[in-house]
């Protein structure tokens, strides 16, 4: 699993999870689901990848749902 950080918003990010065939890399372009921000699944920009999840975040990660081809 990698996780990643998804600018949602400009300066708005969180981080989501990736479980798919091929890594995500920073520029990358994915559909996120939706979020308190925005209610419908949206497109972000990946501006990094993490090693692991954040520390001090204890709740659940939502998922990329798929690349932008």
């Amino acid at each position: 699993m990698q996780y990643v950080k998804v600018e949602i918003d400009e300066g708005k990010a969180y981080t989501y999870t990736w479980d798919g065939e091929d890594a995500l890399q920073v520029g990358d372009w994915v559909f996120c689901p939706g979020n308190v921000v925005r209610a419908e699944e949206f497109v972000g920009k990946v501006i990094r990848l993490l090693d692991g999840p954040d520390p001090h975040y204890k709740g659940p990660y939502k998922a990329v749902l798929r690349v932008v081809l």
